[in-house]
């Protein structure tokens, strides 16, 4: 059946993807320089290589007939639950579906969605849901009413956690596999942590760890609970054992404080090295690039930014296998093992958002005044400067997204996404669209995900 055929399609590509030993690219596209990051197989940043991977590959295939027998009860096409995806014709942009988010005005930026095999979570006022990258029709109602900054994922696993109902209580981390489509989710408990606190933070993931912000204390009455008698950490929690990896202490926050401990965060593996690479902010918005070894939690180094509103890096860390991107200031990569700078893309020029790294030998960026940049990965030479958009109109508030067939910049001002070409900066063609921040699908690569103040949207970019 053509459902069988476009999951398999869909679970193949995934691995595919992320095989240690890839066959040649398509003769249409440039091979990976020998040592870009690119062409390093990431072992542990979303499946393990060697024997691990084939394990995994084992595990996605069982994973096509778990996920078909639960796609084919109940409603078939229909949704599960939550509200009906956007398809019809009369709507303003090129989407597949459009789904409401019922979000906060007063929170600042939309939410960052966690994408998965062939889904993609998202949290609102009304919880926790994982939606289908192809229809947008709800996989999973709910897991719980966690807010965005208390999920996270490995790409394999959700975490959530949910506060409980009392004034106080164990925080509880919940992990659901979304892989095997384990809907059984298995809970963690870390008693001396108080999960009642407001500014808890779920980070990001890593087979089976996550790393967290927790505190322990009474919440206060402000918007985050934080308060001065109260002990703060950043931890790394083994979800599989129920067992703490490690703590770190963090500073305390004053009780009026509106800033969470952290605005981005990621985790990388590369030659047995494993970095914990962190936006920090402190309770007067001061911003900090920290790197900590994701073993023992050990500081290895750390480098303030210059930021204006930290509002607007918050979700934006760009990290490669070699490099970390700084998300404000000049266009510059920093090495990720010790923080020295690698390059910088013009002494004094203006402000600059890069996008995730590397295609091939190139990364793109958007500059104020210029528009979509490609710069060498290794020296930070200019490739090419973007031709035939209107590279004046540049927003740095949304980074290019690298895709499918090449690179898409977003144009605010026209409500236009920009297919850009990768070899001559030439823009191809466009779709309508609209959106605050894009992500491009890590199941899918022919998906693009688009967020905005009350709404989440795919897009097919092929």
């Amino acid at each position: 059946p053509h459902t069988l055929l476009t999951h398999i399609t869909q679970r193949a590509t995934h691995v595919w993807q992320h095989q240690p030993h890839r066959p040649a690219p398509p003769q249409d596209t440039a091979p990976a320089h020998p040592e870009s990051p690119s062409a390093v197989p990431p072992r542990r940043l979303l499946l393990k290589a060697g024997t691990g991977t084939l394990a995994a590959a084992a595990l996605t295939g069982a994973g096509i007939w778990t996920w078909l027998n639960t796609s084919s009860k109940g409603n078939g096409n229909k949704p599960a639950g939550g509200p009906a995806p956007d398809v019809s014709p009369a709507k303003k942009g090129d989407w597949l579906w459009r789904v409401p988010l019922n979000t906060s005005k007063s929170v600042p930026q939309p939410p960052r969605p966690l994408s998965f095999v062939a889904s993609v979570a998202v949290s609102d006022a009304d919880g926790v849901r994982v939606l289908d990258m192809n229809r947008g029709g709800v996989e999973i109602p709910s897991l719980g009413k966690a807010p965005m900054h208390r999920c996270a994922s490995d790409e394999e696993r959700l975490y959530t956690s949910e506060a409980p109902s009392s004034g106080a209580g164990p925080l509880t981390i919940k992990v659901t596999d979304l892989v095997s489509r384990d809907l059984t989710a298995r809970s963690t408990e870390l008693k001396d942590c108080n999960g009642a606190l407001p500014g808890t933070q779920l980070l990001c993931g890593q087979e089976g760890v996550v790393y967290i912000a927790a505190g322990q204390g009474k919440p206060t009455g402000g918007a985050l609970g934080f308060g001065p008698d109260q002990k703060w950490f950043l931890m790394a929690v083994d979800t599989q054992t129920g067992k703490t990896v490690w703590r770190r202490p963090l500073p305390s926050r004053p009780v009026a404080s509106q800033r969470l401990h952290f605005l981005a965060a990621r985790v990388i593996d590369h030659e047995e090295t494993y970095h914990l690479v962190l936006l920090r902010e402190s309770p007067q918005g001061k911003v900090t690039l920290a790197v900590h070894d994701a073993r023992t939690g050990k500081l290895r180094w750390e480098q303030p930014l210059e930021v204006t509103d930290p509002d607007d890096v918050q979700g934006l860390l760009e990290v490669d296998l070699v490099h970390v991107y700084p998300p404000t200031g000049p266009l510059r990569a920093l090495a990720l093992k010790d923080g020295r700078e690698v390059w910088s893309y013009g002494v004094g020029r203006s402000r600059g958002r890069t996008g995730p790294p590397v295609i091939g030998d190139s990364l793109f960026a958007v500059e104020e005044g210029t528009g979509l940049v490609a710069l060498d990965w290794v020296t930070g030479d200019l490739v090419w400067r973007e031709t035939g958009g209107q590279s004046t109109d540049a927003d740095l508030t949304i980074p290019p997204v690298t895709g499918y067939r090449g690179v898409y910049s977003y144009d605010r001002k026209a409500g236009l996404m920009k297919v850009v070409d990768v070899a001559t900066g030439k823009v191809a063609r466009t779709y309508k669209a609209q959106g605050d921040r894009f992500y491009a699908h890590m199941g899918i690569p022919e998906r693009l995900i688009a967020v905005g103040r009350d709404f989440i949207a795919g897009y097919e970019i092929a």
